[in-house]
């Protein structure tokens, strides 16, 4: 064949391969490249995975429940996060799940396009717990759903031919330069086109993962948190115009910005996922407007004699607190509530902690009191640099930002209550979610960052007005 024919041929390929190879990435509706079919992947995918499943046979590197409680401890913790995270991504049928944890130091994990999730155990120190273990399998699944590993096959493909009808034209006009133009195309290919595709597929899979994770349950901005631990373990790591990841800058600011259409998910997880990031912005849009159907609570009326217990659910530790007196206090009139393990916990009328004494004598206080900003609504938030300051010397000043995030029901130790939930968090930092209860006018359900739990077992009943709850 001559070298025009050749040279039309070869462009009426390409042509031909960009008109048929496009398909659509789910929830972010990016157009891709893709020649590859799922039958293929799923192929290669297990011809690899039985590949690799031999190398860690071999070393008897699979993590086994057989091997120490903790270990099944470990193997039960991420098989429940794999499981909540291919639920929520509506993904139980379509492969043969399978989660594998491998004995290694490294900080790794990955999922391969038949359903197979590896993590290594070095990372598992970085997750740190549950909703960072999310952020992992949620990212590592995004890449299965999207397709990445077929579009960058693709992208490898057209690149060559590419490469071909170049190499094919520069042979026609018997250039000099041809090596050094065919090496400068050879470095376009990668740095052009290549690599800032890989990045974009990261970026897109933290995208995709993050709705994953609100919608399994796990409180998105724990994704930050996450890569932020990531980046310490790892160094600052390669420039990113050649590293097939964004910047941990760029990746943490991308996060935030998607975290409100996120949490939207994870306030709801009955929420049906994104057909595109249209109909997420379009929700969110909608959450102010729709929040102003929900109930508005009004500070409560307290007087001496209120009580409530609280508990841990499946233990025997249930206190007792109790309204004994009003006092005058810097904030104005403040409310001691005495526990009948003998702590002293002082609110402001706001219901704000002031102060809490332990009856060893240490005592913490806090400067502005946490509260709750009256009247309360679902979609309100506020921000304060809070100090806390013990009896040991100790002080600490952090930016906190609360998020009244729904108003739903609640089944804890005492009963069935609707509550406003509220988020407390510093940073990418998860500090406390609290459920108020107009109801009980009080929180039905208080649960840290450690992640401990502690439900309303009983309440004061009154036929006093539980703080004014009434429509807008």
């Amino acid at each position: 064949m001559r070298r025009p024919d050749r040279l039309r041929t070869t462009w009426l390929l390409v042509g031909l391969t960009l008109t048929i190879g496009c398909a659509t990435v789910a929830i972010t509706g990016r157009s891709q490249l893709n020649m590859i079919s799922d039958q293929q992947l799923v192929l290669m995918a297990d011809q690899n995975f039985s590949q690799f499943m031999r190398f860690v046979n071999s070393r008897n590197a699979a993590l086994s429940s057989s091997e120490s409680p903790r270990a099944a401890a470990t193997i039960a913790s991420v098989n429940r996060v794999s499981e909540r995270i291919i639920d929520a991504a509506g993904l139980r049928g379509q492969y043969q799940w399978e989660t594998i944890v491998v004995k290694a130091r490294e900080a790794n994990a990955f999922v391969m396009s038949n359903g197979k999730i590896v993590i290594f155990t070095g990372l598992l120190p970085v997750a740190k717990r549950e909703a960072g273990l999310a952020t992992i399998i949620g990212h590592e699944v995004a890449h299965v759903v999207a397709r990445h590993q077929a579009e960058r096959m693709s992208q490898a493909l057209l690149a060559q031919m590419v490469l071909t009808v170049a190499d094919v034209a520069l042979d026609a006009s018997n250039s000099k330069y041809q090596p050094m133009i065919g090496a400068a195309l050879g470095l376009g290919a990668q740095y052009g086109v290549l690599l800032p595709f890989s990045r974009e597929h990261e970026s897109e899979a933290d995208h995709i993962g993050l709705f994953y994770m609100a919608k399994a349950g796990y409180d998105p901005s724990e994704a930050i948190g996450l890569w932020q631990r990531m980046e310490a373990a790892g160094g600052s790591g390669p420039w990113e115009l050649l590293s097939t990841h964004p910047s941990p800058a760029t990746r943490r600011a991308q996060l935030r910005e998607w975290l409100p259409e996120a949490n939207l998910y994870y306030a709801e997880t009955s929420r049906l996922l994104p057909g595109n990031l249209k109909e997420a912005q379009k929700a969110r849009a909608n959450l102010t407007p729709s929040s102003r159907l929900t109930p508005i609570a009004a500070r409560p009326s307290l007087q001496p004699g209120f009580w409530y217990r609280e508990g841990r659910p499946h233990t025997r530790n249930i206190k007792t607190h109790r309204l004994v007196r009003k006092e005058s206090c810097p904030t104005g009139e403040c409310l001691v509530f005495e526990v009948d393990n003998g702590d002293v916990v002082i609110y402001t009328a706001d219901y704000g902690v002031v102060e809490i004494r332990a009856r060893n004598g240490a005592w913490r206080r806090f400067s502005p009191p946490q509260d709750i900003r009256w009247p309360l609504q679902v979609g309100d938030d506020w921000s304060d640099s809070l100090t806390i300051e013990e009896s040991s010397g100790k002080r600490l000043t952090a930016q906190v930002r609360y998020d009244v995030m729904a108003y739903e029901q609640v089944t804890v130790i005492g009963g069935s209550f609707m509550a406003f939930r509220i988020v407390v968090s510093s940073g990418p930092r998860l500090l406390r979610e609290s459920w108020y209860s107009p109801e009980t006018r009080t929180y039905v359900r208080t649960k840290d960052r450690s992640g401990v739990i502690s439900e309303l077992v009983d309440y004061q009943k009154s036929d006093e007005p539980a703080g004014e709850l009434r429509a807008p």
